[in-house]
């Protein structure tokens, strides 16, 4: 990502002007000028710093209020029936018990050799080579003369939620996607203008698009702390995600808590900085020096740029391109002797210009009597909860692994010599 973070330092500073146009090591503390500069008040403030940095983040994350208390007072009650029927608690794996998956691609994902292909459909299938893949759902965007949103239909099951006994959760669910379209619009242009969509032309409103829902909740017990995520981008490359969207529709007896955002510099030009200036760089972008495990090698600068935070409150829509690592901050309770939880609807965004292998093309897994029942012409792959589990452990151990190179790349240690 080019970070065009507006930046043009004019201060003349000891701080900015010795570090940022010239090498820092070429003055004394003995030079006259010098110690001018250094009683001159800087006007690269840290206020600046962080306003800088809000501006960048609103080019590519967009949030507002859903204003629709019909809708979200009836997704609350259908979402509360699903938690009474599940038979089981399904907590999310290394949570603790405070993650609750509602509905989680993980869980029932396609495996490869093992979960069968429609071979009855008249449309090509998309290859997957992945190992694992989580399965999205097919919705259509119908629009109004005006291109704003007048319905959108889900075409395909969405994994882990079956549609004949929640028909009206599918139809609450697609009627939250549609308030979410305008900030998916926004994303995929902010996605084309920073040359990150490959698209046949200038994108265009999304129509037909494949989406990956998820349904979960933090529950914090009394006297305890939800400690955080941890920064990751969502999903494999196999999954072609390119944005998410969150509707925070329930919070009771939390404190504010944010969604936190960071990005790397594309390259060591991507940002102006002096010859050896690493306090100058630390100043005007936050950037922290990174702990090398040789002392011999040169000192380096980590290449993350946190780039702020969005604070996430009841009712709030959010909409950001799958380019930016982000964390959920930690969630504290209100009154400690009390439990507390937040409860999100999530969508993932695959690339409307690369389709993949989605519940169109593969039957239900799961073991329930629905599910059971195969569409004609395709291969039943009911999968026993048990195997299901098993293959979620697995997809994850492979997801830990992709995690961690992308964290690598984001953390990756770059000298100030490089000019």
């Amino acid at each position: 990502l080019n970070h065009d973070l507006g930046f043009t330092c004019n201060c003349t500073c000891a701080k900015c002007e010795d570090g940022y146009n010239t090498d820092e090591s070429g003055y004394s503390d003995d030079d006259d000028d010098f110690k001018k500069k250094r009683t001159m008040p800087c006007l690269c403030t840290d206020e600046l710093r962080i306003a800088r940095f809000e501006e960048f983040l609103n080019k590519f994350v967009f949030t507002r209020s859903l204003e629709d208390p019909a809708l979200k007072d009836t997704l609350i009650q259908q979402i509360a029936q699903l938690e009474r029927t599940c038979t089981e608690i399904d907590y999310h794996p290394g949570s603790n018990n405070q993650v609750i998956d509602l509905v989680h691609p993980s869980l029932f994902c396609y495996v490869k050799d093992v979960t069968p292909v429609r071979s009855d459909l008249a449309q090509p299938i998309p290859v997957s080579d992945a190992v694992f893949q989580w399965l999205p759902a097919e919705f259509s965007v119908l629009r109004n003369e005006d291109n704003t949103v007048q319905s959108v239909s889900i075409d395909s099951y969405i994994n882990n939620l079956p549609r004949a006994q929640n028909e009206g959760l599918y139809q609450s669910i697609a009627s939250v996607f549609g308030h979410l379209v305008p900030q998916f619009d926004q994303a995929l242009q902010a996605l084309h203008d920073s040359s990150r969509l490959t698209s046949p032309s200038a994108p265009a409103t999304l129509a037909h698009c494949q989406v990956i829902v998820k349904l979960a909740n933090i529950v914090v017990a009394p006297g305890e702390v939800f400690p955080g995520g941890h920064w990751h981008l969502e999903g494999m490359r196999t999954e072609r995600i390119v944005a998410t969207g969150i509707y925070y529709y329930e919070m009771s007896n939390v404190q504010d808590n944010q969604l936190q955002f960071r990005s790397t510099i594309a390259d060591v030009y991507d940002i102006p900085y002096p010859q050896n200036g690493m306090s100058s760089v630390h100043h005007h972008f936050g950037m922290v020096e990174k702990v090398g495990e040789d002392s011999n090698y040169d000192r380096e600068m980590e290449s993350t740029i946190d780039l702020g935070e969005v604070a996430t409150k009841e009712d709030l829509l959010l909409v950001f391109p799958n380019i930016l690592q982000h964390k959920v901050s930690e969630v504290q309770l209100q009154d400690a002797t009390q439990p507390g939880t937040r409860k999100i609807l999530c969508f993932f965004l695959v690339n409307p210009y690369e389709e993949v292998l989605s519940t169109a093309h593969v039957a239900p897994q799961q073991p329930s009597s629905e599910a059971s029942v195969t569409p004609s012409g395709a291969e039943s792959g009911v999968m026993s909860l048990e195997d299901a589990k098993l293959y979620r452990e697995l997809l994850m151990f492979q997801r830990k692994y992709e995690i961690d190179d992308q964290t690598n790349f984001f953390e990756r240690g770059w000298s100030l010599c490089e000019h």
